[in-house]
């Protein structure tokens, strides 16, 4: 498959250039306008952008018969995009050009031929397909979350195939479709709270994510519904006010907490609490692009050495940002997400997107700044349900 860019004065002339170049059978995956600046800035011009794609390569020899969820429901898929639609205006969501492959094995979807995948948007632009429609505004809505293409038409693509030959072939189904397909993915990776025999528990993640208040939720939970004797340690020496944040909660449940500033500090810390059943290390949220912040992390947490490593991120920031994170911290051992701001979000595909890119459990949610009240053992509902 070609993709390419083509810019233009005008939608007329940028369809043209896009016939001349890649042909009849093209197909347009996006289009914009952009401001031209010229030599004042309150004067500007608008340019059209059109991104399109072909399929020019050879026609592939028919595959075997497979029994995967791809192969099961192809031929009823081809009869189901035959199936004309409803006259209607044609809506059709955004499609960026895949930047990032990425392998789907880890979620349990298998790869469909590229030509397969245009024909399903071509025939969703043209509106005529019921079907191919559903599949482009459900991956327009997990996109729209914070969800990566590649993922995005997985999951609608799974998702409209589970809808009965009868239909009813609207949102309400494809939705309710949609959050049955992302369950059963996410079925063994959400709820995993902290292990009976873990000690010492390590929080780390960006700054702002509410990972000092998390804490002091779990800290609570633990000491006072549980009656475990627990104490807190915070390295988090970086921002203003932050020890002292973690003191007061720690004043108001009536448990220790101490101040580690470097390595050496956090391993005669851990070894003089020997006696607690739990302890609670709240690191310092920093710009982790940056290596050297990413290098002190991970001295601190081999001082530390803790049992359970809990990265937290919040669910109210930008599915990009949260990725851009995992992958600076690489080469930290996590072993558990949480996330946090439940309630400040309408969608979920962003930590979607992430537990099936880079899996972990999911331990617990957050959704208000309440402590202890406002925390919870993760489920699944908690992500299909804002899908």
């Amino acid at each position: 498959m070609r993709i390419k860019r083509f810019t233009a004065d005008g939608m007329a002339e940028a369809l043209s250039l896009v016939r001349q170049e890649l042909g009849e059978d093209a197909v347009i995956l996006t289009t914009r306008e952009f401001p031209v600046r010229r030599w004042f800035p309150w004067k500007s011009r608008k340019r059209v952008e059109v991104v399109a794609a072909v399929d020019d390569s050879p026609p592939t020899p028919p595959a075997a018969p497979d029994r995967s969820v791809a192969g099961a429901g192809r031929e009823r898929l081809a009869a189901v995009l035959e199936r004309p639609a409803a006259p209607r205006a044609a809506s059709v969501g955004p499609h960026y050009p895949d930047r990032r492959e990425q392998p789907m094995e880890r979620a349990g979807f298998e790869e469909w031929e590229p030509d397969w995948r245009v024909l399903i948007r071509k025939l969703a632009a043209e509106g005529a397909s019921p079907a191919a429609s559903l599949m482009t505004r459900l991956t327009a809505r997990l996109m729209a979350g914070g969800m990566e293409e590649k993922w995005a038409q997985r999951l609608a693509e799974n998702a409209v195939l589970q809808i009965p030959d009868e239909g009813p072939w609207d949102m309400e189904e494809a939705l309710a479709r949609l959050r049955e397909v992302t369950g059963r993915l996410l079925a063994d990776r959400i709820g995993a709270p902290i292990a009976p025999d873990a000690r010492v528990l390590a929080f780390i993640g960006p700054t702002g994510v509410g990972k000092t208040t998390t804490i002091a939720k779990l800290a609570a939970i633990q000491s006072l519904d549980e009656e475990r004797k627990v104490a807190l340690v915070t390295a988090d020496t970086y921002r203003i006010a932050a020890v002292e944040q973690l003191r007061t909660y720690a004043n108001i449940i009536g448990i220790p907490c101490m101040v580690a500033y470097t390595p050496d500090e956090m391993r005669r810390v851990i070894e003089g609490l020997q006696d607690y059943d739990r302890i609670l290390i709240d690191t310092a949220g920093r710009n982790f692009s940056q290596v050297d912040h990413v290098q002190h992390l991970m001295s601190m947490l081999k001082a530390a050495s803790p049992d359970e490593t809990y990265l937290v991120l919040s669910l109210a920031g930008k599915g990009s940002d949260m990725r851009r994170t995992v992958e600076a911290l690489r080469e930290v051992p996590i072993d558990k997400y949480v996330f946090t701001k439940v309630d400040e979000t309408e969608s979920a595909a962003s930590a979607v997107d992430l537990i099936l890119r880079a899996p972990k459990p999911v331990s617990y949610v957050t959704t208000g700044q309440s402590v202890p009240d406002d925390i919870a053992e993760a489920n699944v509902h908690h992500f299909i349900d804002r899908l």
